[in-house]
């Protein structure tokens, strides 16, 4: 997706003060960023001292949800410890209409698609890093069972009144997918920070490592939630050839072993097919809704992945 981005010489003088009061030096060069969704400005900038910082920072008149959001990913910016895969937040921006943030400047590229089994596994292990970091957070904040809410709704909405060009396979099936995402309630306890949004313009590979970019969805839940994202991002990236498709079956029952609850004793591969469900109703729902100002090509990322994830879903073995 490319969103409607400004450029830096574009912003009010007032952006451009406080950004200058957070670095210590005027910015003297700006290089936008054409990966991810939001509006606004998005850019790697580089101050008059030579000082590396990112920027991204929006006004209601661009999109009106933009600022909450950059307000939020704030908050959850300042939350997270130094050993978690993310930017440093250095300060915040909220002047004229204009929110946004700050940060450290993560120097690295975005995955090259299709998914990379080595950049695969080097996003796993930030996953992990996030999950033993955030261990035990405190802090009040939305829980992931408030978003098996939303799911709920949207297949409560579909099972009563469905669309007339509703997939078939999903209507005939629509009590069982309905079922699991209803039995996500009980996989969706954690004490951990979930990013919330893993995909790959979501991730910078910088050093054999993986960092996380735009926490502005994050909630607080089960450790498995963000490795299953990465799996609906690469049934949704991937060729549409067999090999590629069992490759994301074997990562559901690895992501079960490494990160989900048990059952008995064996890997519980249940909850990550359900929110594989559960985002497949979310995207046929949000796919139908007039384009969001801003965001012109949303809706087609929604229809698509709506699309992958029903034919995966309908090809696995993890859903009989």
């Amino acid at each position: 997706m490319k969103p409607s981005r400004v450029r830096w010489d574009e912003l009010p003088d007032s952006v451009h003060h406080r950004v200058a009061e957070i670095l210590g030096s005027p910015v003297s060069v700006d290089a936008v960023q054409t990966h991810g969704t939001t509006p606004g400005l998005a850019s790697r900038v580089v101050t008059a001292d030579g000082t590396h910082a990112f920027v991204k920072v929006s006004h209601p008149s661009i999109n009106n949800n933009i600022p909450d959001l950059n307000r939020r990913e704030a908050t959850v910016m300042s939350f997270l410890p130094e050993a978690a895969p993310a930017p440093q937040l250095l300060g915040t921006i909220d002047v004229d209409g204009w929110a946004g943030i700050v940060t450290s400047d993560i120097q690295g590229t975005h995955p090259e698609l299709p998914w990379s089994d080595e950049d695969i596994t080097t996003t796993l292990a930030a996953l992990s890093r996030l999950a033993e970091s955030t261990a035990g957070f405190h802090e009040q904040w939305e829980p992931f069972s408030a978003r098996i809410q939303n799911y709920l709704s949207v297949w409560d909405t579909f099972t009563d009144t469905p669309p007339a060009d509703l997939d078939p396979w999903i209507t005939e099936r629509m009590p069982d997918l309905a079922g699991r995402v209803e039995r996500l309630s009980y996989h969706a306890s954690g004490d951990t920070i979930v990013h919330g949004s893993v995909r790959s313009d979501n991730v910078l590979l910088c050093n054999e490592a993986a960092f996380l970019v735009d926490w502005s969805h994050a909630v607080v839940g089960p450790t498995w939630v963000d490795a299953a994202g990465l799996i609906i991002d690469i049934i949704h990236t991937d060729p549409l050839d067999a090999p590629r498709w069992n490759r994301a079956d074997d990562l559901v029952k690895r992501v079960a072993a490494e990160f989900s609850p048990s059952t008995h004793g064996e890997p519980a591969t249940e909850p990550i097919v359900d929110l594989l469900v559960a985002v497949l109703g979310i995207s046929e729902f949000e796919s139908r809704k007039p384009d969001p100002a801003g965001m012109p090509q949303l809706r087609q990322f929604q229809r698509e992945r709506a699309s992958r994830l029903r034919a995966w879903l309908w090809a696995s073995e993890h859903l009989t």
